[in-house]
């Protein structure tokens, strides 16, 4: 009876630990703030994650974007049927996207945006197409922030900007700072039911 004692209360305790440390997990608030950079000569993407306040991991990581024109293939005829093979690939994935637009909208809920500023300065020799350029990427921030504001929790007012850099020959150059906030279990959570559904299609679609 004692060791059966013992042993119950250490199954006990060990059970209790483990609860517990589930619990933690679930209600824990993690905290990702992401910066992007591409002023210098090479792109630079920043990630910190932090989590009970005092516990940050940060790691950098530079972005060297190269065009692949190896990639870039003339179709030929006895390519025909893979090239209609990944076009019905395409259209089934975006098919499954649209299907499970409920599932990704309770997902992104799960998010909460603390801060995002998003500057961008656009140089060209033609001041009338920097101009056109400018008005176009001011729509896209626009239609971006206004998604955001819909789908997810927006806590401050997003900062973005767009300058014309005219008579200068400058290119594209952007920053982003954004900081983001979810809780672990009920993201984890979320993002299964959307596998699970993701899964479930693929298996109704392959029976057929």
């Amino acid at each position: 009876m004692t060791q059966l004692g013992t042993l119950l209360t250490v199954s006990t305790i060990v059970l209790t630990i483990l609860l517990f440390i589930i619990v933690i997990i679930y209600i824990t608030r993690l905290y990702v703030t992401i910066f992007y950079d591409n002023h210098h000569q090479e792109n630079v993407l920043e990630i910190t994650i932090t989590f009970w306040k005092f516990i940050s991991i940060q790691k950098t990581i530079p972005l060297n974007i190269q065009a692949v024109n190896d990639e870039e293939k003339d179709i030929e005829p006895n390519m025909t049927d893979t090239f209609f093979q990944f076009v019905r690939k395409k259209i089934n994935s975006l098919r499954d996207l649209i299907a499970a637009v409920p599932y990704v909208r309770q997902l992104l809920k799960q998010f909460s945006i603390h801060k995002l500023k998003w500057d961008t300065s656009i140089g060209n020799q033609d001041a009338m197409l920097t101009g056109l350029i400018c008005g176009a990427v001011w729509g896209v921030k626009g239609s971006v922030i206004g998604l955001m504001g819909q789908q997810m929790n927006l806590l401050s007012t997003p900062y973005i900007n767009v300058t014309p850099q005219y008579n200068k020959n400058n290119g594209v150059k952007s920053s982003l700072e954004c900081m983001i906030s979810f809780k672990v279990g009920k993201t984890i959570h979320t993002f299964i039911r959307l596998l699970r559904f993701m899964k479930r299609r693929k298996s109704k679609r392959n029976k057929h």
